[in-house]
């Protein structure tokens, strides 16, 4: 056996370089095969906190390097869904369907985004389809009833929660839903005696105590929603959505010492998690410590360049500022990753109004107007965009939609003037009179 010390210095270095080369190949090997996995995972951990917006760069990352994960393409079709991103939970559900397609959770995905973009009387009608082919079907029951809730249906939402409650019963969203239908339809002492029973039930049960708290929150009663959120967290101090809406909380009772305090801790504890440090930036954008925010927000996207939660910030920032290009900049970018949602499409829209770029403002209302659900101000500025962009028919119809929800004369007034530059001078002529009326 030959002993190293005999060999030459120079043939025991390039020895142990070569074994030093191989182990890293391994270990770099191991990573890239992980990867996808590692990034699920980060994005499974935000995703269980109700962090969707957080959450969904890492499923998109993971799917761009293993792009038929069944875990992952549900993970991130349910975080663009609850984010508004349609587009991109509707390719999620669809290549779900493309490898199974009969995924009944896929299938129920897509009618959810019909639910979610206005149309709700097609998506009632599949609800019922499913329900009536396996009336044991309890997500297709609870999806129903988060469309009768948005749909301001509270007597028929409310039955349904409580169905689903009772295979889930500290499931916080439909806690929170149900004792928000019974408040809504008068019925405030049914909705207080369900958190009371729950919290009698599971008193050191931290779901269950965020369920309520969050309910606190969402009606605005914030001493309470504080009060809970601190039980939540004397349980289990590490836990970060109660930390963030904590803040929340004390933010909405305006005092903003504590409400910093609670982020500065959850960032000493989670260094790493960007959705603390945008919750951070956040705050500091609203009390207009402009400075600070935009040095925050660059150093979360430092470390995520395509953090769309700190984009979408950074955005803000630059429109408080004034900055209008430069918040456009960022905008558009957020749209070229896909993670743009129907506001951030007003903000583009608005901005390439104000920058006088009709063509491209055209472009994105019409996006807006044909995803349904618009509002008034969504009408007026497509309208303003087309007009600018010469789209004199689109804007006519439009302005026909608009008087038939609110008859102002200034609406007639416009319509006048869009059908003279047509030279349809008639038409233009008895729109000009009901202005007169």
């Amino acid at each position: 056996m030959i002993d190293s010390r005999d060999m030459p210095i120079k043939k025991r270095i390039v020895i142990v370089l070569i074994f030093l080369g191989i182990a890293g190949a391994v270990t770099a090997a191991f990573h890239a095969f992980n990867q996808p996995e590692i990034l699920y995972a980060r994005g499974r951990r935000l995703f269980e906190n109700r962090l969707h917006e957080q959450a969904l760069p890492y499923f998109v990352s993971s799917n761009a390097s293993r792009p038929h994960s069944i875990n992952t393409l549900r993970h991130l079709g349910l975080s663009a869904l609850w984010t508004n991103r349609f587009d991109m939970a509707r390719d999620a559900f669809t290549s779900l369907l493309k490898i199974n397609s009969k995924d009944e959770f896929a299938g129920r995905g897509l009618i959810d985004i019909l639910a979610r973009t206005g149309h709700t009387t097609e998506a009632r009608k599949l609800y019922d389809k499913l329900l009536a082919e396996n009336p044991a079907d309890l997500q297709t029951r609870l999806s129903l009833a988060y469309l009768l809730y948005f749909d301001e249906k509270y007597d028929e939402a409310i039955p349904l929660f409580k169905q689903y409650l009772l295979s889930e019963p500290t499931h916080q969203e439909s806690i929170v839903f149900l004792a928000d239908s019974l408040s809504k339809s008068g019925k405030q002492d049914e909705a207080m005696d369900i958190l009371d029973s729950l919290e009698k039930k599971y008193p050191s049960y931290t779901p269950a105590l965020k369920a309520i708290a969050m309910y606190h929150l969402t009606e605005g009663n914030y001493v309470l929603a504080v009060d809970y959120y601190q039980k939540v967290l004397a349980l289990k101090p590490d836990d970060i959505e109660a930390m963030s809406k904590l803040a929340e909380s004390y933010l909405a009772l305006k005092d903003n010492k504590k409400a910093m305090d609670v982020i500065n801790e959850a960032i000493e504890k989670y260094p790493k998690d960007s959705a603390i440090k945008v919750h951070k930036a956040n705050m500091l954008l609203g009390s207009k410590d402009f400075n600070s925010a935009e040095k925050l927000f660059a150093e979360i996207l430092g470390e995520n360049s395509n953090d769309p939660a700190a984009m979408h910030g950074l955005a803000n920032v630059y429109e408080w500022q004034g900055k209008a290009a430069e918040a456009l900049s960022v905008l558009e970018k957020i749209m070229g990753l896909g993670y743009a949602n129907r506001d951030t499409l007003r903000e583009i829209g608005e901005s390439y109004l104000a920058l006088g770029m009709s063509a491209k403002a055209s472009a994105i209302y019409q996006k807006i107007i044909d995803a349904g659900d618009f509002t008034i101000t969504d009408l007026k500025n497509a309208i303003a965009a087309f007009i600018a962009d010469k789209r004199l028919k689109s804007a006519e119809i439009l302005l026909k939609k608009l008087i038939a929800k609110d008859p102002k004369p200034e609406y007639f007034n416009q319509l006048g003037d869009v059908l003279t530059w047509q030279g349809r001078f008639e038409e233009a002529e008895r729109a000009y009179k009901r202005v007169v009326r």
